[in-house]
């Protein structure tokens, strides 16, 4: 204590407090009588505290001579440690991973060694779906923390001893609140092709019990009786462990297939209710639905679509619905994934080969051993299952969401409003049944689109139901009305809106009636076309004369050319001016007397014309076209109820100045999102999915134009600061998902997340649009629902008069689910005592969408498969056969399935199969 330290030399003394390590090793027993091979020479422990040591610091490198020290004890001297020293102390981790490398891959080795091997305790792995490495490496390291505890729905774990050391060794592999192990690298200069494979490869051993023992297992079943008016509610209504399917069927895996086309393979646990005896495996996408967020993330595949023989991660469904939606690409994802295997594979090849190793790698065959990605058709059979699956944080399905979304747009009186009638996008149902063209409807100017419904003609008839629904439960009243028929039909628009309502012919139809007749094939069209438009409209006559000035300034020009007026004159008579510039400039239509006049006098100039090969620019049709359009002309002005243009100031740093306008007229947006909509989906799809596909588009498609139309009003008002390029895409497609986030913000005391969103209605209006309206149009017209004189619907709907949005009544096979569904699963995850929820769900709460699972009454000790996760739930040799067993029948054998039942292939059933 009273030692003196040298002046000359500071002397900084780190002690770093450690843990003696366990005398028996992690990695250090032997795995039974399995393969007779000790893993790891010492503890394999990641975290692992270093030993005590002296760090000794010196102010001159010099005066640093170890045995030259004097004052310092010999104690101290011989625990002091060189910079190289405390490096590779630093990097004992490393060592101990190594460590791990190298018995894993001396297991691993020594069993594929004994593939041909009839006696070996192994033989099991060559025989699974699994690659043999794979299930191999995941026995040795399940069999370090091999264990039994009693069945039980507490959150507690046992404390026993033996328990105690086992859940250790199984924390060092997957930490509490983790279910995900990564094998780590190889260095060894002489690789192994059998560790090789292993190299990067994840597994997950998901057993919530371990993983997060704090949380409560509720049975889905039991929870989807409750919620739906089944039986009472018992206090046994949670989750036990049985066995975990790697154990259970020697070697079985759970395969995730990831975005690079890589499989993480999942030991899974499954459980039993204790009440209706039901069996739900770990990674159930019903439980996973019912746990806290932060709890099945653990597990990374989103709930919807956790169910089948194999799940997408999540980054790959993801992709897949980003994909489905233009012409239901489930076929090129799936080339997509088949092309990622063979990158993952190659990569792998020319890592293992550039160590120069002395044994050959495997072959592909080997690798993949047989698992190739799913087929477009199945993606495509998962995409829909997905798309009508409530399992949801919100509670509702996609399809319930896209629904309610496009029945909150509503039309006020200072806006206007634009019908017309497409057809291509009928192909993309495979019977069409007599539907003959899709109706729709758009609002400007957001450019939302009001309806999509399929029709069996294009007689206002077939549409009158819907509109008169949209002015019931939405309260619409627009102040112009454009469509492509005006004036036919002026009559029954003003009976729907009102006298006061502004009828309207788009300028397109108008041109395209008289155009369509032109000679496309003569070298006058271009020209004569142009004196057409001239006819109609012209420039604002302030807004072309800026255009000119900032032309011969250079300001417009990315190469700051200066034009001349005679170059700027040509310009005009060309497509390349209306191209460029015609954002920089408003149209103002001439007054009908004057169209008329100039109709005339072009019809006068050009009929005649020829080009230079002697070809007219006329038709015989287009005389007789142009005139039949005078008595229209009037319908094609602009009305001064609504707003024609949006200025937007040119942003900061322009060198022109010069804003921009965005056109408001309704047609011309309409128009543009029939080519949208033609590209939704495949021909020959089935309604469903069909119906998913272009409910996803317009959904998101009216997500998109109201965030434009947001930023558009904002830029106006020089109140948005962001990046111009953010204005495009929205951050959020899905607002419900926002909206529920800000409830449980607001819940906890910590207000609002997001402020600029769409809250989507409560409750579905009712309101069917696609095939779904088509089918119930049928009905309509063969019980002749409407009046033939006004074009009217009659039905007992539409009787109802129309005002304010009003709360009507759901039809029956659209009562959906409200939001009590998903506090119900909550308040059954977290209270002991179900009969609590006895009484809550009523005939109002039902489910129209397809359920998970149809739940037969609960019988002991009988329970069954279902093969498809969607209506009817199974093939048709399992439905006699369980039939025949509840009718009390002596059946023989395990139960049989149909030779085109998906639980021989790939999809298998929601269920696992007894």
């Amino acid at each position: 204590m009273g030692q003196t330290w040298p002046s000359q030399i500071r002397i900084v003394i780190i002690v770093i407090v450690t843990v003696k390590a366990k005398a028996k090793a992690t990695f250090g027993t032997t795995i039974g009588t399995t393969t007779g091979t000790t893993i790891g020479r010492r503890r394999w422990d990641p975290n692992r505290k270093t030993r005590m040591v002296l760090r000794l610091a010196y102010t001159r490198e010099s005066e640093v001579r170890m045995g030259t020290l004097k004052g310092v004890p010999n104690w101290m001297l011989d625990n002091v440690k060189t910079a190289n020293e405390l490096d590779d102390d630093d990097d004992e981790d490393s060592h101990d991973a190594s460590d791990f490398v190298q018995d894993m891959r001396h297991c691993v080795d020594k069993a594929m060694s004994t593939a041909n091997d009839k006696d070996s305790s192994l033989n099991f792995a060559f025989s699974c779906k699994a690659p043999p490495v794979i299930v191999i490496a995941i026995h040795n390291i399940s069999e370090q923390f091999g264990h039994r505890r009693p069945p039980s729905t507490s959150a507690t774990l046992p404390m026993t001893p033996d328990f105690v050391k086992k859940i250790e060794r199984y924390y060092e592999i997957f930490p509490q609140g983790s279910c995900q192990f990564e094998f780590p690298k190889d260095l060894n200069k002489d690789p192994s092709p059998n560790y090789h494979q292993l190299e990067g490869q994840k597994i997950i051993y998901l057993d919530w019990n371990l993983c997060h023992p704090d949380v409560i297992l509720p049975c889905p079943v039991c929870a989807y009786n409750v919620r739906n008016g089944g039986a009472a509610s018992h206090s046994d209504s949670f989750l036990v462990h049985t066995r975990c399917n790697f154990r259970k069927n020697q070697g079985s895996l759970f395969p995730i297939w990831n975005f690079d086309g890589s499989i993480t393979w999942c030991a899974v646990m499954v459980y039993q209710c204790q009440h209706c005896e039901e069996n739900v495996s770990g990674n159930d996408g019903r439980l996973l639905n019912m746990l806290p967020p932060h709890v099945s993330a653990t597990y990374p595949v989103l709930p919807k679509y956790a169910c089948g023989g194999f799940h997408l991660h999540k980054d790959a469904s993801r992709f897949l619905e980003s994909m489905m939606k233009t012409y239901g690409n489930g076929d090129m994802v799936s080339n997509l994934l088949q092309q990622s295997v063979g990158i993952h594979y190659t990569q792998k090849a020319v890592s293992y080969l550039s160590k120069h190793p002395s044994r050959p790698f495997m072959k592909l065959e080997e690798f993949t051993n047989g698992n190739w990605p799913p087929s477009g058709a199945t993606l495509r059979r998962l995409f829909e299952s997905a798309e009508y699956s409530p399992l949801n944080i919100y509670g509702y399905s996609n399809f319930e969401r896209y629904t309610r979304e496009c029945q909150s747009v509503t039309v006020v009186e200072t806006e206007s409003i634009a019908t017309d009638h497409t057809f291509q996008v009928t192909n993309a149902y495979g019977n069409k049944e007599g539907m003959k063209a899709m109706f729709t409807c758009i609002k400007a100017p957001s450019k939302e689109m009001v309806a999509i419904v399929g029709v069996p003609s294009t007689k206002l008839q077939d549409a009158a139901h819907c509109l008169k629904q949209s002015c019931i439960k939405r309260g619409m009243k627009p102040s112009v009305i454009s469509t492509d028929t005006m004036p036919h039909g002026e009559e029954f628009w003003k009976e729907l809106y009102g006298e006061d309502i502004h009828c309207q012919l788009g300028l397109f139809h108008l041109l395209t009636r008289i155009y369509s007749t032109l000679d496309r094939r003569s070298n006058l069209f271009g020209e004569c076309l142009l004196a057409l438009k001239e006819c109609i409209y012209r420039y604002d006559p302030a807004d072309l004369k800026n255009v000119r000035e900032a032309l011969k300034a250079g300001t417009l020009s990315n190469e700051g050319k200066q034009y001349t007026d005679a170059e700027i004159d040509d310009m005009q008579r060309t497509k390349v001016f209306s191209r460029r510039y015609s954002k920089y400039l408003k149209k103002e239509f001439h007054s009908a007397v004057q169209i008329q006049s100039n109709l005339a006098a072009w019809i006068e100039n050009w009929d005649h014309e020829e080009d230079d090969f002697q070809r007219p620019v006329f038709t015989y049709k287009t005389a007789d076209a142009t005139t039949n359009q005078y008595d229209k002309i009037s319908y094609v002005l602009d009305c001064m109820r609504a707003e024609t243009y949006t200025a937007i100031p040119a942003p900061p740093g322009s060198k022109h100045g010069l804003p921009t306008f965005k056109s408001n007229r309704p047609e011309s947006m309409l128009e543009k999102f029939h080519e949208l909509l033609a590209h939704y989906c495949n021909i020959g799809c089935g309604d469903e999915f069909a119906n998913a596909i272009i409910m996803k588009g317009w959904a998101e498609y009216n997500v998109t134009a109201r965030h434009r139309y947001y930023c558009m009003r904002k830029r106006s008002a020089n109140q948005l600061e962001q990046l111009r390029a953010l204005d495009i895409t929205p951050t959020f497609l899905d607002h419900s998902l926002l909206h529920c986030i800000n409830e449980q913000s607001r819940d906890l005391g910590h207000g609002d997340l997001f402020s600029n969103y769409e809250k989507p209605p409560s409750k579905n209006n009712g309101e069917v649009f696609l095939k779904n309206y088509f089918n119930q149009q049928v009905e309509r017209n063969k019980n002749q629902l409407f009046d033939k004189d006004s074009k009217q619907c009659t039905c007992n709907e539409c009787k109802i008069p129309a005002g304010p949005p009003t709360e009507i009544p759901a039809v029956p096979a659209a009562v959906v689910e409200d939001n009590n569904s998903r506090l119900l699963t909550c308040q059954l995850t977290c209270q002991m005592d179900l009969m609590a929820l006895d009484g809550t769900s009523t005939a109002t709460n039902a489910v129209t969408e397809t359920p998970p699972m149809q739940v037969d009454p609960p019988r002991r000790r009988q329970t069954f498969g279902y093969c498809f996760p969607f209506h009817p739930y199974r093939c048709d040799d399992l439905q006699n056969y369980v039939k025949r067993r509840q009718a009390g029948e002596m059946v023989r054998g395990r139960p049989p399935h149909s030779f085109n039942c998906p639980t021989k292939s790939m999809l298998k059933g929601w269920a696992p199969v007894d």
